[in-house]
């Protein structure tokens, strides 16, 4: 029954999306402070207004999805997320970090 690979596939995409969501940083926010020198407000700050940001992409979803499929929309904004993630390890800089978080929760 096809209707259980999809199951498995949304599960494991829900997954992928942890470094996106707040359980997800929270599990990397006193290494950030730390490496970042920045104090919680100024992350606060900074994860609030990501978050905000992060939620327009929502906006361009809807008929990404209708011209594209969800397959093609999966894979990309899973290559994109995963890039990001990456990029985020390699981060020294607080408005990088910014930006970084904007783009987690976006294709997250």
């Amino acid at each position: 029954y096809f209707g259980w690979v999809q199951v498995a596939v949304a599960a494991l995409a829900m997954l992928a999306t942890l470094p996106g969501r707040t359980i997800g940083l929270g599990l990397i926010t006193e290494q950030l402070l730390a490496d970042l020198r920045i104090d919680r407000e100024t992350y606060s700050e900074m994860n609030f207004a990501a978050t905000l940001l992060g939620a327009s992409f929502c906006f361009a979803v809807g008929p990404l999805l209708d011209r594209f499929g969800a397959r093609v929309l999966l894979t990309i904004t899973a290559v994109a997320f995963g890039a990001v993630v990456w990029a985020m390890s390699r981060i020294t800089d607080p408005t990088w970090m910014f930006v970084a978080i904007t783009l987690t929760r976006g294709f997250g």
